[in-house]
């Protein structure tokens, strides 16, 4: 559990590259538990998902984004999902990683914790990780509302 009482929020930050591979930082808080962790990715990948998120959602539209390698040394899943008929939206955020505690040793850490957004901030999300994903660089954030 986060000590500080974070914003609610997805971000996504492409903290390296090179012309196969992207490095994102993946981060998310929902107010009571936070946690972040770096994975690879590609620009494909990335453009793909964010072409998937025009018009989300439509009826009982479920959306997953994964990257990285679960039994390896971090893994990202964002499950975008239907709540309501108002067109609330949840995200299930799963984020994993390695954590070098000293000494030679390693532990294997877990953060998973939900976000609930509105379409309108799904559809501004969209565009940004579009032009973020086509230019290689830069971070994008999606506030939660709760």
């Amino acid at each position: 559990m986060s000590s500080s009482k974070q914003q609610p929020h997805l971000t996504m930050q492409i903290i390296w590259k090179d012309e196969d591979i992207i490095e994102l930082k993946v981060s998310a808080a929902n107010g009571l538990f936070s946690g972040a962790t770096d994975v690879y990715s590609t620009q494909k990948e990335l453009i793909d998902f964010a072409k998937k998120l025009v018009n989300f959602p439509t009826a009982n539209d479920v959306l997953e984004y994964k990257a990285g390698i679960i039994e390896d040394y971090a893994y990202c899943n964002l499950r975008f999902y239907c709540i309501d008929n108002a067109g609330h939206i949840g995200i299930s955020i799963t984020l994993m990683g390695e954590n070098y505690t000293g000494f030679g040793m390693y532990t294997e850490d877990q953060v998973k914790l939900n976000l609930v957004v509105v379409p309108s901030d799904i559809d501004y999300f969209q565009k940004l990780l579009y032009r973020m994903a086509v230019a290689q660089e830069g971070t994008v954030t999606l506030k939660g509302n709760i």
